[in-house]
């Protein structure tokens, strides 16, 4: 865990505000994805999925890069790039039990720390690959 860990990580609807609306993001990529239909048949549940996903994701993506938007948290200022893997997948949790859905978080949380590694990685390879080393060179090349 970082430093800022010992501070509060900012709260998830302060990360949404900031999203650009047309980020796109590829949902929860879950091992039991394929299943939701079957398992989450409510549709507020999924909703509350793909609502935390767009986070989660921004967090495994481009708001891990340098000069990614800055959310308060507990009267401080929080760059979003100082957030460690593991602090996203807590924001990823906190929405989900926020939106009424804790024993899904609990679930999903276990899966994120056990297996979204690869994932971290992976998007970290793919901005290299690309030449994304900034948050502006992020903004630039979705364009």
């Amino acid at each position: 865990m970082s430093d800022l860990s010992r501070c509060s990580i900012p709260h998830w609807r302060d990360v949404a505000a900031v999203i650009p609306e047309d980020y796109q993001f590829d949902g929860a990529s879950s091992p039991f994805r394929i299943v939701y239909p079957l398992i989450y048949w409510s549709r507020t549940t999924r909703t509350a999925i793909t609502i935390a996903a767009r986070v989660h994701d921004y967090g495994y993506g481009p708001a891990r890069l340098h000069g990614a938007p800055v959310v308060a948290a507990d009267r401080s200022l929080v760059p979003l790039a100082l957030l460690d893997r593991e602090e996203w997948d807590r924001l990823y949790h906190s929405a989900l039990v926020a939106m009424g859905h804790p024993r899904v978080a609990a679930l999903h949380y276990w899966a994120l720390r056990k297996v979204g590694g690869h994932a971290w990685r992976k998007n970290a390879q793919k901005m290299q690959r690309k030449g994304i080393k900034t948050y502006a060179d992020w903004l630039t090349a979705r364009r």
